[in-house]
């Protein structure tokens, strides 16, 4: 008797015995069947994400939220920087401004978007009584080795405006390479493809299962930025205690997708502050009792700076349950922060919590 694999993986009689016309075989699936899994899972890689959900960080006070010069710096944890999964895919950057309306005449001006690197660009905008309202969308080129640690917005107008929302996105991508985006490499999927290599998880069927976790829908869990204008940051939380201060007076609610449907999920995050020269500002998370801390080194109460990316421990959904919360977990995430030394003044001024 002989036999050998159809598309299938099925192995097929062709001669000899027997009363079935397959036979049990050990045959991996072709490419007839993995290419097209294969194309699919490049096409879910090239979608996309959220870099910073939509946001609207306006001021409690309204006296500062309306203003001619408004700076907002949002922070980002890049999949490139924390992996070895590089992307070529471009960014949208939506703003959407409003005008004051005590104000008859037409009021002018530019929005600008600035990565700290290699990508700065200024759209124009205009709004007035009959059109308060407008949408500015700016498209950014990427790099595959771009990697940035924030985006700052800046706006600038002839009569006061206020910033009603801000978000950023990658653009999807019909499809990818391989090569250039850390894809799946179709060639390799074809008879006696090794299910696992050793060398490079490109050449392998469990590529296929390892990218979906780590490509697609990664989600930023929480994000929030200071208004800086007029010369000073705007209503920051601020202490020269050593005790925790509570950043917000209602905890945002975190909740981290369930990959292999385990209860908790290690995330990204980092703050943005400042503190005197030579003294330190230390930040933490803390969520069902288990906390993560971060530090900045002080260079001058004025002078803010990012802390290293640190990991957390967040719960995750349950989607067995209606609503997807899992029993009596507390979704609440204390962002909490203190002085490194009594009687120094630290300032906490963002925040930025991602799947990593």
């Amino acid at each position: 008797m002989t036999a050998e694999c159809n598309s299938f993986g099925q192995s097929i009689l062709l001669s000899g015995s027997g009363t079935s016309p397959y036979s049990r075989s050990s045959c991996l699936p072709l490419g007839a069947v993995l290419k097209p899994v294969g194309e699919l899972l490049n096409y879910l890689i090239g979608r996309g994400y959220t870099l910073i959900p939509t946001v609207s960080p306006r001021p409690l006070t309204p006296s500062w939220e309306w203003t001619s010069n408004a700076v907002y710096r949002f922070g980002l944890i890049n999949r490139a920087s924390e992996s070895s999964y590089l992307h070529f895919i471009n960014r949208i950057h939506y703003i959407e401004i409003t005008g004051n309306l005590d104000y008859s005449a037409q009021i002018t001006g530019t929005a600008t978007i600035d990565d700290g690197e290699t990508f700065e660009t200024s759209l124009p905008f205009a709004v007035d009584l009959t059109s308060n309202r407008v949408g500015i969308y700016i498209l950014q080129y990427m790099l595959r080795t771009d990697l940035h640690d924030e985006i700052t917005l800046t706006i600038s107008a002839t009569d006061a405006v206020a910033l009603e929302s801000y978000g950023c996105f990658e653009m999807p991508r019909a499809s990818i390479s391989e090569v250039e985006n850390h894809g799946v490499n179709l060639a390799a999927f074809g008879r006696n493809a090794p299910i696992y290599h050793a060398a490079n998880d490109q050449y392998s069927i469990s590529r296929l299962f390892d990218s979906v976790p780590k490509e697609c829908s990664r989600r930023v869990l929480f994000t929030w930025g200071n208004l800086y204008s007029g010369g000073a940051y705007r209503e920051y939380p601020t202490t020269t205690g050593t005790s925790w201060v509570n950043v917000f007076a209602h905890p945002p609610q975190i909740v981290a997708r369930s990959l292999d449907g385990a209860a908790t999920s290690t995330v990204k995050w980092k703050f943005f502050g400042a503190a005197e020269s030579g003294q330190t500002i230390v930040a933490r998370l803390s969520i069902n009792g288990v906390t993560s801390e971060l530090t900045v080194n002080g260079a001058g109460v004025t002078v803010p700076a990012w802390s290293a990316v640190g990991n957390a421990v967040v719960p995750t959904e349950d989607l067995t349950t209606a609503d997807g919360r899992r029993g009596s977990t507390s979704y609440d995430c204390d962002v909490q922060f203190k002085s490194g030394a009594s009687g120094h003044e630290a300032r906490f001024l963002g925040v930025t919590i991602s799947e990593g």
